[in-house]
This record gives structure tokens, C-alpha cells and sequence, in this order.
């Protein structure tokens, strides 16, 4: 995420309906199950439909809807994500992220990852963690294959969506959480990915630091 114009939760002059009534569908809601498989990170994760899935029925049945609206200016991308009470009361927060293509794909893949970041931040639902277990493992001493440009193409798209993940409830990068994730991938991966963002000439600072810790490791 980015810092730039970033703006904290805003909410209606008046929250004494809208606050109960969020807890109550707070108690309702489950966790968001992740389905969606991440094939570069032997990982699952959350997609929108889940978050979707886990808040929207219980945030009806206490007279709660939700709207999210995306702007941008070529650079950056940011979506606001507001909870209304019947009431008129509402929460809002904003999130904002640089774009990594600048394209109809990155800019629609940037929104719906904003999107569900931001729903599941708002509602406070976790994800249910089905790879507590893919802890780091002793990389493979086997040369790995190379990737391919196209393989390098969807590391690199998948590595830009995981790190907007790694996110605290302010937008704020986590990137304690980048170098130990970043640190998981096998080496073709991460290789391969830098190769990716250096076409593009894209790499980030973050990306940059992690390589930097594992030359370490």
C-alpha cells in the first residue's frame, strides 16, 4: 500500500446504531475460507467471494450494506469501502496502492485486491489459515528450472498481489512480513520475479531489501 493520501476510518457525526449493530454481525460472521490457490506460493488464499461470503448475510440481517468505489489517476489506485446503517450512520476507510501495470488487467486486478482487502479489514474478518504448516523449509540444494518469461510474468503478478496483503488495518507496508514471505519462495521464484519487475524496470525498495536479507541466509 501507499502512504500517499492515505486517510484513517471516517464515520457518521453519530455511531450509537450503526456500533451495536456491526457487533452483533461481527458475531455472525465466520472466517474467510481460502480457496483461491496461489500456485507460485503453494499457498491458498481468501478471494473476494469468500470475504463476500463470510460478511454480507450477516451485515443484512443487522441492517448493514456495504458500497466500495475506485478512483485513480494513472499511478495510483485507491477504493473506498463503506459500511451504511439503515440508520444513514456509516464507517468508511480508504485504500490506496500504486499500480504495478498500467493497463485495463492491473488496474481491474489492483481494485478487486483493494476490494477485498478492504471488506475484510473494515468487517474485521480473519482468514482461516489452511497453510499454518508451509512454515520456511530448507531450500532444495537441486539447481531449479528456470522460469519462463510467462511464468516470470505470473510470479511476478502474484508477488505484487500478495504484497498488498501484507498490510496492517492502516495501509501501512509490513515489511518484516515481505522478507519472511519473500524468503519461502525458491529461489527460481524470487529470480525470476526480480527478472520480471526489471523489465519493467519496477523493482521495489521492499523487493530490493528482501533479497538483500536472504544474500544472509
Amino acid at each position: 500500500m501507499n502512504n500517499n493520501g492515505k486517510k484513517k476510518m471516517q464515520t457518521s457525526e453519530q455511531i450509537d446504531k450503526i456500533a451495536p449493530a456491526l457487533l452483533k454481525a461481527q458475531m455472525m460472521m465466520g472466517s474467510a475460507v481460502k480457496e483461491a490457490n496461489n500456485p507460485f506460493f503453494k499457498s491458498k488464499y481468501a478471494d473476494f467471494s469468500s470475504v463476500i461470503e463470510a460478511v454480507k448475510d450477516a451485515l443484512n440481517e443487522n441492517d448493514i450494506f456495504y458500497i466500495q468505489g475506485a478512483s485513480g489517476d494513472g499511478t495510483l489506485v485507491s477504493v473506498e469501502t463503506r459500511l451504511v446503517h439503515s440508520s444513514g450512520q456509516w464507517f468508511s476507510s480508504t485504500a490506496t496502492t500504486p499500480l504495478a501495470k498500467n493497463d485495463a488487467q492491473g488496474v481491474g486486478s489492483a481494485i478487486t485486491y483493494l476490494k477485498r482487502y478492504s471488506l475484510q479489514a473494515m468487517c474485521g474478518v480473519p482468514s482461516d489459515d489452511d497453510d499454518g504448516n508451509a512454515a520456511s523449509q530448507p531450500e532444495l540444494k537441486n539447481k531449479l528450472p528456470k522460469l519462463t518469461d510467462s511464468e516470470a510474468k505470473i510470479a511476478f503478478e502474484s508477488w505484487t498481489a500478495r504484497k498488498m496483503d501484507m498490510v496492517d488495518a492502516e495501509g501501512d507496508i509490513d515489511n518484516d512480513k515481505i522478507a519472511e514471505e519473500w524468503g519461502k519462495m525458491p529461489s527460481n521464484v524470487r529470480s525470476a520475479i526480480k527478472r520480471y519487475g526489471e523489465s519493467l524496470k519496477i523493482v521495489s525498495e521492499t523487493d530490493q531489501q528482501a533479497s538483500d536479507h536472504m544474500k544472509g541466509i
